[in-house]
């Protein structure tokens, strides 16, 4: 890695402020951070200097953070950070990569962190660093446990109606956009559950799930076949977004060890 990543903290508590600090300190990825105690103060800052990586806190003197992301559509790569869960669906809707309810841990942190990664500017090799970030903290900063590192879930909790069930990740094919709630495709049959495709995205996406078009989060364990417009999994056929190839590409490639072989030019 040739250089670190610059990060904005938009938070008016010292104390959560220092606490990302030594938390981007410890990964040794990153810069020291630009602080900004206003969305203001942060839009100022990003005008005069743009960063790689933005964290919001949701309540702050001049306005909410919903309503600096609502104003400030080209924000960038974003984790809010808010003592009020209620802001989530909100905040998922304007395009945030993860948001993290305070209080604050190292381990849901760096969940977080790795989440982002995968889909914003950072190169693909760099998620091995952050794995080893967890590990080799940067200089003056105390080792993390690997106790402490949750290992990836093998199941998830959704909510079908007004209950909430238990999906194996593994039998997922995958999801599909449907209204303001989701359809779940599995080799036995589909299932309607609460969430938005873009909520399921940000959960799932470090469990080798993928966003391959505006209305379809696929489980890449289980892709049979694929060219430039079409991914086949088992025998359903799921259609690849213009706006997404690319990132396909890029991620089948690192995913496929570069036998890929896909051309967005086609």
């Amino acid at each position: 890695m040739k250089q670190k990543y610059r990060t904005l903290i938009v938070e008016d508590d010292p104390l959560i402020v220092a606490q990302l600090e030594g938390f981007l300190a410890q990964t040794n990825l990153f810069e020291k951070p630009y602080i900004a105690e206003t969305c203001t103060q942060a839009m100022i800052s990003l005008h005069h200097q743009p960063v790689d990586l933005l964290f919001l806190d949701m309540e702050l003197p001049d306005m909410s953070g919903l309503d600096f992301l609502r104003s400030f559509p080209g924000h960038g790569p974003t984790i809010v950070i808010s003592a009020f869960p209620s802001y989530a669906v909100d905040c998922y809707d304007c395009d945030i990569n993860d948001f993290l309810s305070k209080p604050l841990t190292y381990t849901r942190f760096l969940r977080g962190l790795r989440r982002t990664l995968l889909h914003s500017f950072i190169p693909a090799p760099v998620l091995s660093a952050v794995a080893e970030a967890s590990f080799s903290p940067a200089p003056g900063t105390k080792p993390l446990d690997p106790k402490q590192v949750a290992p990836l879930p093998d199941h998830i909790y959704l909510k079908t109606g007004r209950t909430n069930s238990r999906f194996a990740l593994a039998d997922i094919l995958y999801f599909e956009a449907y209204t303001i709630y989701s359809k779940l495709v599995t080799g036995s049959g589909t299932v309607v559950v609460n969430d938005r495709l873009s909520s399921l995205e940000v959960e799932l996406v470090q469990n080798q799930f993928m966003r391959v078009h505006k209305s379809y989060l696929i489980n890449l364990n289980h892709i049979t076949k694929f060219n430039i417009h079409t991914i086949w999994l088992k025998n359903h056929a799921i259609p690849i977004g213009r706006t997404f190839r690319k990132q396909v590409q890029d991620h089948l490639n690192t995913f496929l060890g570069g036998r890929a072989g896909l051309d967005v030019k086609d």
